[in-house]
């Protein structure tokens, strides 16, 4: 499909949805597709979108210090509350919110969340979207004059466990079967890492373009132009230059791609 859209900022796949964050300073929304590009529903909220995530029948969704809850089949607002739930994950019954250096763990209980313990950094950094490796929580960092950061690594319980530093800026993790893919930022000269767990680095790709990097079946997809890479190895398998995305979500059968001219296309093998 190739419909276009205006201000398609953002996507997410989770169990048979694919959600499309829209960046309006006016009217902001999230429209929930099914995996062929059907729209399903649409919400309209009152502040841009930062973030979205779904758990246990309900979407959590980021405002810039607010977050809604949306019932996931119909899209209705069931709660509303003022707090920064920005960048999160979760695992099991819990979600962990990442912003400003801050790392939060709340209980989910349906709609509601129950905060737990904070972590905080030691110094002034920004925070991007938080991946979750077994019982650790991979905070990723970054200072906003400096063109350097890190990955903070953090037991379930909020112990902070070590550092893999780096030194350019990044901008998002993805988690693979072997590890962590680190992208690095639009403004940065560094390139595409592949760490293990403990922080030792795997293998590099230069790409351009950085579009944040995904991972599904055994790919890592990223670029712009688009490109795939094997995940275990790093080697470039091929090349679309048709496709130019800025976001990018996938499955094991299909990758979804948001593209410069702002149209959302879905590519099967």
């Amino acid at each position: 499909m190739g419909t276009p859209y205006r201000r398609l900022a953002g996507l997410k796949y989770v169990d048979g949805r694919l959600y499309q964050l829209n960046w309006d300073l006016q009217e902001p929304d999230l429209v929930a597709r099914s995996s062929d590009g059907d729209e399903q529903w649409r919400t309209t909220v009152s502040q841009q979108i930062i973030g979205v995530h779904e758990q246990n029948g309900y979407v959590f969704v980021a405002g810039r210090n607010r977050y809604w809850v949306l019932h996931a089949d119909t899209g209705q607002i069931v709660r509303e509350r003022d707090d920064w739930v920005r960048n999160a994950a979760s695992a099991g019954g819990s979600l962990y919110a990442a912003f400003s250096g801050i790392l939060v763990r709340y209980e989910v209980d349906g709609r509601t969340l129950e905060k737990r313990w904070r972590a905080q950094s030691e110094y002034s950094t920004e925070s991007g979207q938080p991946v979750i490796i077994e019982d650790h929580i991979y905070d990723l960092q970054y200072r906003p004059l400096a063109d350097e950061g890190d990955v903070v690594v953090y037991s379930s319980a909020g112990e902070k466990r070590h550092r893999i530093d780096l030194d350019y800026r990044p901008h998002r993790l993805t988690v693979t079967e072997n590890g962590l893919i680190v992208s690095p930022s639009a403004t940065s000269d560094g390139p595409l890492l592949a760490v293990r767990s403990d922080g030792s680095r795997r293998w590099t790709a230069d790409v351009s373009g950085h579009a944040s990097a995904i991972a599904a079946n055994g790919t890592v997809y990223t670029g712009h132009p688009l490109v795939a890479l094997d995940a275990e190895s790093g080697e470039r398998l091929w090349e679309q230059d048709s496709i130019r995305p800025v976001r990018l979500a996938a499955t094991e059968s299909t990758l979804y791609a948001v593209t410069s001219r702002s149209r959302l296309v879905a590519l099967r093998e």
